[in-house]
């Protein structure tokens, strides 16, 4: 239950990296147990699926920094999230409950976190604070929560959970804030 409770919130944080890390263990180590209809997996499919993954978290840490790119990455990266939840709970969960619930629960938790940060990151773009980098440092940060919380988690069961889910109540505070809080004045130019 703990793995995929962290693997629903870290894809909510970057499911490109999430599916990878997911992909990478489930395929290539025996510590992730697999089981339902993914324990018949052909090991070349897990290493396409790492590969698939490793390409589109490569465009997502590029383009996906862009300014002028940065919502149209975040809607693409909405669908994976909830797709990569899903996929990523049920796997985490194993046999316990039905998998559909365990799929629509994940998916509800990855996609919540993923509009928590792309809140927050959106709020960020026009921030003074971060020297003009906006949204840069909140996706970084996200980035790699997602890459460390599944492997703490496997090591040492609920650290990676909690450090998850410090950082997705983190966003979401601050992305409940930014949408209440008052806007400035716009600058004089």
């Amino acid at each position: 239950m703990i793995l995929g409770t962290t693997i629903a919130i870290a894809a909510g944080l970057n499911p490109y990296v999430t599916a990878l890390i997911v992909a990478a263990l489930a395929g290539l180590a025996s510590r992730v147990q697999v089981t339902g209809p993914l324990a018949s997996v052909d090991p070349t499919m897990w290493r396409t699926a790492i590969a698939f993954a490793a390409i589109l978290a490569g465009i997502d840490l590029t383009v996906g920094k862009l300014r002028h790119r940065f919502l149209t990455m975040r809607l693409a990266s909405f669908g994976f999230a909830v797709v990569t939840g899903g996929g990523g709970a049920v796997i985490g969960i194993g046999d316990v409950g039905d998998p559909l619930v365990v799929a629509a629960a994940g998916a509800f938790v990855a996609a919540s976190t993923s509009v928590a940060v792309t809140l927050v990151a959106r709020a960020s773009m026009a921030s003074r604070t971060w020297l003009r980098l906006g949204h840069i440092p909140v996706m970084m940060m996200a980035t790699v929560v997602a890459a460390v919380a599944v492997p703490l988690t496997l090591a040492f069961g609920w650290p990676g959970t909690v450090l998850a889910g410090v950082v997705a109540t983190v966003y979401t505070a601050a992305a409940a804030r930014s949408r209440f809080a008052p806007k400035p004045p716009a600058p004089n130019t």
